[in-house]
């Protein structure tokens, strides 16, 4: 999947490695340039810096171009960095009343609240998020239609698990891709709704949603 506007402000590096919650390849060290990110189930997830002036990609040039990524370390729900869809608020989410969370523009905001950060446009670009340990976790509600579009979150979700993160539906229960029988175009998450996290936060979330 790739992310064409991928914002790569190194102030998320210096403070990430401080407290232990992201790899040393922090992909804040691209510039501000487009990115792709490729996986394989029991190979690990990778990521590929594109250029403004790049025009085709190739990806299988050296292995030197690809790094590896990982989720973050957060292990506590006050210091995690949160994706929510775009054009809704976090107070129109179920988790709201239980956990109040705070914003600012570079992803950290008040100590002790999580923090809601900017993310540009669509679902891949939050796991994009989760998968590079820019964030901690991305949540999704389901509400107008009980089914999602598989090509929107499929590469997504097997990103995010191969860099040690988790996805489930709001009812912890699997993501079946296959759940569409005919034509494979649909995901019906259960409980109504995404939840993509780097593992650790995981049933802590589950607990409160």
């Amino acid at each position: 999947m790739g992310c064409p506007n991928w914002d790569t402000d190194s102030t998320y590096l210096p403070e990430n490695l401080a407290r232990g919650m992201t790899n040393k390849n922090e992909i804040s060290d691209f510039p501000r340039t487009g990115a792709i990110m490729a996986a394989c189930y029991g190979y690990g997830t990778w990521m590929k810096r594109i250029s403004l002036n790049t025009v085709n990609v190739d990806v299988d040039g050296s292995c030197d171009d690809w790094i590896s990524c990982s989720v973050d370390k957060c292990n506590s729900l006050q210091e995690a960095r949160i994706c929510i869809a775009d054009r809704v608020t976090w107070e129109l989410l179920p988790l709201s009343n239980a956990l109040p969370a705070t914003s600012a523009p570079k992803g950290f905001g008040e100590r002790w609240k999580p923090t809601i950060i900017p993310t540009c446009c669509g679902s891949l670009c939050k796991y994009f998020m989760v998968a590079t340990g820019r964030a901690s976790v991305f949540l999704l509600q389901v509400k107008i239609q009980p089914s999602v579009k598989v090509w929107d979150h499929a590469v997504g979700m097997i990103c995010v698990s191969e860099a040690g993160g988790e996805v489930t539906g709001w009812d912890g229960s699997e993501m079946f891709l296959a759940s569409d029988d005919v034509g494979r175009r649909s995901i019906t998450p259960g409980g109504g709704g995404i939840l993509v996290t780097n593992g650790t936060l995981h049933n802590q979330l589950l607990d409160m949603i």
